[in-house]
This record gives C-alpha cells, sequence and structure tokens, in this order.
C-alpha cells in the first residue's frame, strides 16, 4: 500500500516536476489554438532567429538571452513556428519551478514544501501567465531569471547571484531596470558601497556599447506616459483589455494577488516582531517594487509601459502568497492545490488568439497579394503597421517597416500599405487620376507609392478633414519616425 509519509521524498521530487511539466503542456496547448505566431510580436522573434541562421547576423541589432534561447529550439525542431511555440510554452514551466523553488526559500513553517506547491499550482493556474508567453515572452523570460536571482540571494550564494544577476539584466530592460532596483535597496542596507560602485561602473559602461539593454535613449520611453489623471492598474488593465476578454479566471487571480498584498503589508506594519528580518527587507524591497510597477499617474494604453509593469507586478506578486498560506491548514492547502490543478485545464483558454492576436490570417492574404504587385518592382522598403510588418517581413522576406521612412529610403523607392481608407477617399482628394496606381489588397488596405500617399496626407491636411486625420495619424498608418532609442538599440 501506498504510504505517503514513507514516499515523502519521492513526492517532493515527482510533484513539483509534474507541474512544471504540466504548465508546459498546458500553455503548449494554448499556444497551438492558431497555427500562426502568437501575439504582436512573435513574428519580430522570428525574423530575428531566421536572420540569424540564414544570414549570420540579426535583422535588428539587439542583445537578449531570448535569442540564443529561440535558436536551441529552431535547431531542434525545424519548423520556425513549432519551435517558437515550444520554446515560449518551456519559458512557462520554468517560471511555475522558479516560483516553487523561491516559495521554498521565503517558507518559514515545517510545511515549507506544502506551501511552494501551492504557490506553484497558483502559477500553473495563472492566466496572466499564458497571456505573458503569449504576447511577452522576453519579458517572462526576464522574470524566470529574476526568481532564480531571488532563490540564490536568499540562500546567499554570492557567485550564482552575480550570474543571475546579469542573466536577468541582459534578458529584457524592465527585468533590468527590476534587478538593479532590487540590487541597490538590498546593497544599500548592508552597506556594500563597493560592490555598488563596481556594479554600477561595470553596467554603465556596457549600456554605452552594446544594442538591446538599458540605455540612456530609454529615458524617451517615458515621454508622454505621465498623467495627471489619478488611475488603479486593475481597473485600468479591465478597461483596456475589456471584461469579457479578461473573464472570471482571470479576475479572481487578480483579486487574490492584490489581497495577499495587502496583507503582506498590513504584516509588515503591525505583526513584524514575529517576521524574520531578512524576510521583513526581502518583502520591503519587492513591495517597493510593486509601488513601481503599480504607479498610478501612469496613462495607461495598449502601447505604453504601464500595461508591461502592471502584469509584471502579477507576475511577481505570487512570492507574497506565503504570508497567507503558512496560517491556512495542511488539508485545506492541499485542497486547494488540486483545485488549482483541475482549474488550470481550463483557465488557460482565457487566451484567445482569435481576441487577443493580429488577424495574422488576414495578414497573409495581404501579404500575398502584395508580393504579387510588387514581384517585377524596383524597391527598397515597404511601410506597413505594426503586426503586419513583421509578418510581411517574415514570410515574404521583404523589408518592411511599422514606421515613418527615415531620410536614408528613398521615397521614389518606398511602397505604403494604408489602412482604414477606402479608394473613394483616395478619389475624392486626387484631382487626377491616379487610382491605377492605388492596388487594393484587403478590405480597406491598399498598396500605393509613398510619395502618392505623402501627397494624399497633404491634401487632406489643406481640408481640415478630423475625420481622415484621425485615421492618418493613428497606428494603422505609421506616420511617426523611429525614435533615437530604437535606432541601434533594437525594435523592442
Amino acid at each position: 500500500m501506498f504510504n505517503i509519509t514513507k514516499n515523502k521524498n519521492y513526492l517532493v521530487f515527482i510533484l513539483p516536476i509534474l507541474l512544471v511539466i504540466m504548465s508546459f503542456v498546458i500553455r503548449l496547448i494554448a499556444l497551438l489554438q492558431t497555427d500562426y505566431g502568437n501575439g504582436w510580436d512573435a513574428y519580430f522573434y522570428l525574423i530575428q532567429t531566421k536572420a540569424i541562421l540564414t544570414e549570420g547576423n540579426m535583422h535588428s541589432k539587439d542583445i537578449s538571452l531570448i535569442y540564443p534561447y529561440l535558436l536551441l529550439f529552431k535547431l531542434i525542431i525545424p519548423d520556425y513556428i513549432l519551435a517558437y511555440k515550444t520554446a515560449v510554452a518551456l519559458i512557462s514551466g520554468f517560471y511555475v519551478l522558479s516560483l516553487y523553488l523561491l516559495a521554498k526559500q521565503v517558507s518559514v513553517d515545517k510545511n515549507s514544501y506544502i506551501n511552494a506547491l501551492f504557490i506553484a499550482a497558483f502559477a500553473l493556474f495563472s492566466p496572466t501567465i499564458t497571456y505573458m508567453a503569449s504576447q511577452f515572452p522576453k519579458n517572462l523570460l526576464g522574470l524566470v531569471l529574476f526568481n532564480f536571482f531571488l532563490v540564490f540571494w536568499l540562500k546567499d550564494k554570492r557567485w550564482i547571484i552575480l550570474i543571475f544577476f546579469l542573466l536577468t539584466f541582459f534578458t529584457h530592460r524592465l527585468t533590468a531596470g527590476i534587478i538593479c532596483i532590487f540590487a541597490l535597496i538590498q546593497l544599500l542596507n548592508r552597506r556594500r558601497l563597493l560592490w555598488m560602485l563596481i556594479i554600477g561602473v561595470i553596467l554603465f559602461s556596457l549600456t554605452l556599447v552594446l544594442p538591446g539593454i538599458i540605455h540612456f535613449y530609454d529615458i524617451e520611453r517615458f515621454r508622454d506616459v505621465f498623467s495627471f489623471n489619478l488611475q488603479f492598474a486593475p481597473f485600468s488593465f479591465t478597461n483596456l483589455i475589456g471584461f469579457e476578454k479578461i473573464g472570471y479566471y482571470w479576475m479572481a487571480e487578480m483579486i487574490v494577488l492584490f489581497l495577499f498584498l495587502s496583507i503582506t503589508i498590513i504584516s509588515l506594519i503591525f505583526y513584524r516582531q514575529h517576521i524574520e528580518p531578512y524576510l521583513q527587507k526581502f518583502y520591503f524591497t519587492l513591495i517597493l517594487i510593486s509601488f513601481v510597477l503599480l504607479f498610478p499617474f501612469f496613462k495607461f494604453d495598449i502601447n505604453g509601459p504601464a500595461l508591461r509593469f502592471f502584469l509584471t507586478f502579477l507576475c511577481i506578486a505570487p512570492v507574497f502568497i506565503p504570508f497567507l498560506s503558512e496560517k491556512m491548514n495542511k488539508t485545506f492547502k492541499m485542497g486547494l492545490v488540486f483545485l488549482l490543478i483541475i482549474t488550470s485545464l481550463f483557465s488557460y483558454l482565457t487566451y484567445s488568439p482569435k481576441n487577443m492576436d493580429p488577424p495574422y490570417y488576414l495578414y497573409n492574404k495581404i501579404t500575398e497579394r502584395t508580393r504579387l504587385l510588387l514581384k517585377n518592382k524596383t524597391f527598397d522598403i515597404v511601410v506597413a503597421h505594426k503586426g503586419l510588418a513583421e509578418y510581411f517581413t517574415f514570410t515574404s522576406g521583404i523589408d518592411a517597416l511599422p514606421w515613418q521612412p527615415e531620410s536614408k529610403y528613398p521615397i521614389d523607392k518606398t511602397w505604403r500599405i494604408s489602412s482604414g481608407i477606402s479608394l473613394s477617399g483616395f478619389r475624392y482628394y486626387f484631382k487626377e487620376d491616379v487610382t491605377d496606381s492605388i492596388n487594393k489588397i484587403g478590405i480597406d488596405y491598399f498598396l500605393l507609392p509613398e510619395s502618392l500617399w505623402q501627397r494624399f496626407i497633404r491634401q487632406v491636411k489643406l481640408k481640415d478633414d478630423l475625420n481622415l486625420m484621425q485615421i492618418v495619424y493613428s497606428d494603422k498608418n505609421p506616420y511617426r519616425v523611429r525614435p533615437d532609442y530604437l535606432k541601434g538599440q533594437g525594435n523592442r
């Protein structure tokens, strides 16, 4: 007969591994709901991977560990899309593992194993992790490495701490910023000023020469992202995405995580005499980082930093769970573990490619028609909006730019894919008949020379047509020149 006590060591090993495997399988199933790449950035990463393999260098200069990681899977799995999905799904598995190990470190009672299982099961259930895997895999990989950094920080393994610090720093700008804040506060608390100086000089030097990591130009990212209007991130997120897309599972996750954050803050204020001093400092630092991520004066929009900051908070927040879970009955916690495992079989459906991803099936048709029209033409580049530009570049091999072309691109060798403007709209503003140069490639999608597009914009401005100006100067029709922080510093 199977004896739980006798086989405790076996269970301690097998159950966390089972949760990691389940996370990988469930997220892979979620990503395989579509035959196309997932999220808005998938084809950017695929372009980079393909360029490294076929040309020996990156399409856009950008240093991040996500690229060697994706390359490893492409070398094993021939199909680019399947290799990408498999690699991204496995990141979510690593996330579950990292949270499990971190929970074991911060749990101080005799049931630390159960507490860790509870948090790992919560991560398995998490709609946020599924969404992050589909939309922001580089962010998620950075958070996995940050969690491992925290594990070894609590173990005081200095050289391993340094390794994971650098790995996190070189994966994504946001996690680089978070880990720098954490390290700065902790080192200040320990009065390790010499270490701070050495690390600061090294990182400062690297930011001046390496593309894709934190750089002074990144300050430009925060122009026009602040507002005098107070906002509460969960409400802003729900309004932005829509409750019908978020659903009850994701809403429940957000409520629970804010509840645990509140309990942690209250515990540190009123009951800190019962908390180990090193954990007080640890949680104080994470709470401060959470406040930065939840800053209430950010403009909350789909392209601004507030969205990624909020999602990053949701990924970090499960570490606050032990404050309450340690007070729970062991049997009750195990019941919650099994409930979370069961609901994880359904919660992944919160991510719907149809509702949350670009319409790649439409972009595929537009790409095919554009390729045929440009087949015998001489040109340098095509301008198209974000999502379409990356898909077009990856599938056609023709460079597409989701920005207003810079001066280095001759206007007479540039083509534009417009969106949202009808053929009658073009005809109204051109005195002579130039519609032969405007080719329909989709519903309200047209291919035309950039010179003709610029003439059209000038006419719209002269007529002061506010309705058309809202379409012309929108994300669907790139009108901004690529900012300095993206030139030579990567595109993500």
